[in-house]
């Protein structure tokens, strides 16, 4: 798991001994990806600790659980990537932040 998470350019785990990978979250908010995993019905754990800000708990499961769990990340990425991608190109354009925020309502 340590190394399909890693290659997915969102979140850093840091390699453990131990049933759970500790990961930071590279690009953008723990409660959200955290969220998004939720409603995808993968259960993860935010820590709110001031010396490890924006990290998760992930446990370590059966290689389904795996899966379906990097597959979730993917599709987060993607969207991260998709917003990015569309705003800048926006902004190209000439539009303001408000009139990109607007256009983008997921």
């Amino acid at each position: 798991m340590f190394r399909q998470l890693r290659k997915l350019n969102l979140i850093q785990p840091y390699s453990s001994a131990a049933n759970f990978l500790l990961c930071k979250i590279t690009r953008g908010d723990a409660q959200m990806v955290q969220r998004h995993l939720q409603d995808d019905g993968i259960l993860v754990k935010t820590i709110s600790d001031r010396a490890l800000p924006n990290h998760l708990r992930i446990g370590v499961g059966k290689p389904g659980d795996t899966n379906a769990l990097v597959a979730s990340l993917k599709k987060q990425r993607d969207l991260y990537k998709f917003l990015h991608d569309q705003t800048v190109r926006l902004m190209n354009h000439g539009f303001r932040p408000a009139e990109i925020a607007e256009r983008l309502a997921l």
